[in-house]
């Protein structure tokens, strides 16, 4: 997330590869970058399954021709998926339902910067900066916004700046075992009486 990493913008797309990830919003997000001209890699990992979107496929076309085609697929070494979360900017979501955002937290603690629709469980705990606008109704707008949002943020890199963070830190197990443990100690002593 510092301007020091080279011209091109990393984005990540870090989802299971199924319909309610959004594959189709993520086309259409794609096809916006690629219109703007921005000089852009993404990595498209995530687990696979035997029957997958056709957006898969004609998103990695496209990117192989614009020659933005960075990871893809399963990385099966854990390790590995850490280093590419690491070296990557903006983690993107697209996704059509999502309870938690694992996916998403997981590259805000490895440092992207999050973008992820306006609606979902990402209200919660994203601040409205990482927001893109629409609604699962209009994929199109939501695209748009998603499109602005990253060339806002690429723009704000190439004049020096860092790009903005989400603190995750209250999803840590260090915060959340000691408040598992408070309310477990409370339910055993209501138990007990």
């Amino acid at each position: 997330s510092t301007p020091s990493k080279g011209l091109t913008l990393q984005l990540l797309w870090n989802h299971r590869w199924e319909y309610d990830k959004g594959p189709e919003r993520l086309l259409e997000i794609v096809r916006g970058l690629l219109r703007s001209r921005l000089e852009f890699v993404l990595h498209v990992v995530g687990q696979q399954f035997r029957e997958q979107p056709p957006a898969f496929a004609e998103l990695r076309s496209l990117l192989a021709d614009a020659q933005a085609l960075g990871s893809w697929g399963f990385i099966r070494d854990h390790g590995e998926y850490l280093n590419l979360l690491g070296q990557c900017e903006v983690a993107l979501s697209t996704a059509l339902h999502d309870f938690q955002g694992l996916a998403l937290m997981q590259a805000c603690g490895a440092g992207c910067s999050p973008l992820a629709p306006a609606r979902l469980v990402y209200p919660e705990w994203l601040d409205e900066a990482f927001l893109y606008p629409g609604d699962a109704a209009d994929p199109q707008r939501e695209a748009a916004g998603a499109v602005a949002m990253i060339l806002a943020l690429a723009e704000k890199r190439a004049s020096g700046q860092s790009l903005p963070l989400a603190d995750v830190s209250r999803f840590s197990s260090d915060v959340l075992l000691d408040e598992y443990r408070r309310v477990l100690s409370a339910v055993t002593l209501l138990a007990m009486t």
